[in-house]
Order: C-alpha cells, then structure tokens, then sequence
C-alpha cells in the first residue's frame, strides 16, 4: 500500500443518489414501513432470515422478549469476533448517508478493504402523526455522526481516507495530538460499540418477527386488545391517562396509543402490560 492513498482529483464519488435522500425517509406504514431497514453490524446475518428460522423452529406462540434477548446476545457474541475497531466519524448533519456511501466507494477503489471493514449509519424506525395519518419515519438515529469499523496501518494511511472523504470533518477523540498532521483517533470500547448498535438490531428484528408471524399466523401471540377500543395507562411516566388504541403488535407484546398531551394526540408504544382494558 502506498504512503499516500489520497484520491486523485477527478475520482469518482458517490455522491448522486445519496445526495437525493431526504434526511428522514418517510413511509406511509401501510404501504412501505418495511422497505428500508435500519443499518446494523454483521450484516452477513440479516434479520429477516434469524426471525423466519426462529419462527420455523419453534412449536407454539413465541415468546418474543426471549427471541429478542437472545437475538441480541448472538449479535454480541459475533460483534466481539470482528476485526478492527469502532470509530467514530464526524461528518455534517444531513450528510450521515452520503458519507457512507462515498467511503464505502473510496475504500473499493483505493484498495482499503483490508483496513475499513464496514460503514454504519445507526437508523431508527418512529411513528408521526401528520395531517392526520399516521406514518412511519426512518431517521438517523445520530445525527452528524458516522461509525467506522477499521483497522490502523503503520502510515496511518487508512485514517487519511477517511479524514479526506467529502463532508468529513474528522475523527471523535482525537484532539489529545491536535499538533500533529496524523493525530490518532480513539477507539469506542466493546460495550460503547455494542451500545449505538444494538437498538438498530433489536428493532429491526423486532419489526422482522412481526412480519414473519403474520406470515405464519398460527404463531401469533393471542391478545385482547382491539383499535379503537379506550384503554388506561397503569405504568408509565403516562400512568392513570385515557388512552386509545391505535395498533396491535401481539408478536412483541406492544401497543400503539393514542392519547391527549398538552392539548394535541399523540402517538407512543406501549408494552400490553402497561395497560388495562376500561369496564
């Protein structure tokens, strides 16, 4: 590798199609909620095929908070085994997306992929209410922040693709060599690392299990709940408010509910557990 792995001035970045994407991409829910998953580590095992094989192995309901914890401890067990590691990059707010795909792109054609093994924009998957209906918005979860998995070279070469990537503006923690041209960034922790990624996996499981019971609905968890039905919050930083149901998640065990704060319906997820049905 040489010593000096800066691009050329007319190198070919990709920069067109994620110039285009919106900083939240939204879904109606009835229509494309599952389209876009959020970004996650270990990404040979995807979601959807770890909740269709739970699904094809179990007999009976699934107890959900199991699968997801033990979903979440396999990811932990497979994240530990990775090589490189955990950066984090700062880049401009509304620019996570087009980092990712310009260094992904740099990588390729600067022959770095022996040293930047992944590119991760941590996503997150809420509902809005707007005009009236409700939708689904996939967001970046950490706005103005892209994480690195890599591993250092002697020249330090591999740190300077990633600082010269356009709408970079440079490592986090590495202000303790501000003097020096190669100032050395510092690594996230095992637990740090675990900690931005996880809630991406366990959703998008989450919603991936969801989709694979309706498929197989003899697996699906009996609930008592129905939309529209007026329900009461006994848990809860909403406990002892009127609430209405809006949507039923029985493969995890949640509620979508509609209640009154300061004057305006809002939406939140609810576990069934924090609520009871009215007389």
């Amino acid at each position: 590798m040489s010593e000096n792995p800066t691009s050329p001035e007319n190198e070919e970045l990709v920069v067109d199609q994620a110039e285009t994407e919106a900083e939240e991409t939204e879904t109606v829910e009835s229509e494309t909620a599952a389209e876009e998953a959020p970004e996650a580590a270990v990404t040979e095992n995807g979601e959807a095929e770890a909740a269709n094989e739970l699904l094809d192995s179990t007999e009976g309901p699934v107890d959900v908070e199991k699968a997801i914890r033990d979903r979440l401890n396999k990811f932990r067990n497979d994240l530990r085994l990775l090589p490189g590691n955990w950066y984090i990059v700062h880049s401009y707010s509304g620019h996570e997306r087009k980092v990712k795909a310009n260094l992904e792109q740099r990588r390729a054609s600067l022959d770095m992929e022996d040293y930047i093994h992944e590119v991760v924009v941590p996503m997150e998957e809420v509902i809005e209410m707007k005009n009236a209906t409700r939708k689904k918005i996939t967001r970046v979860r950490m706005p103005g922040y892209v994480m690195v998995r890599m591993s250092l070279d002697p020249d330090n070469a591999v740190l300077r693709t990633v600082k010269d990537t356009p709408a970079v503006t440079g490592f986090v923690g590495d202000s303790r060599l501000k003097d020096r041209e190669d100032q050395i960034p510092t690594p996230l922790s095992f637990q740090e690392a675990y900690a931005m990624l996880a809630p991406s996996v366990e959703q998008e499981f989450t919603r991936e299990l969801e989709a694979a019971a309706v498929a197989t609905p003899e697996k699906a968890v009996r609930v008592e709940f129905e939309i529209g039905e007026n329900v009461t919050v006994i848990n809860g930083p909403f406990a002892g408010q009127t609430a209405t149901v809006a949507e039923v998640m029985p493969e995890s065990k949640k509620l979508v509910v509609t209640l009154t704060l300061f004057g305006r319906d809002t939406s939140t997820e609810l576990a069934m557990e924090d609520v009871s049905k009215q007389d």
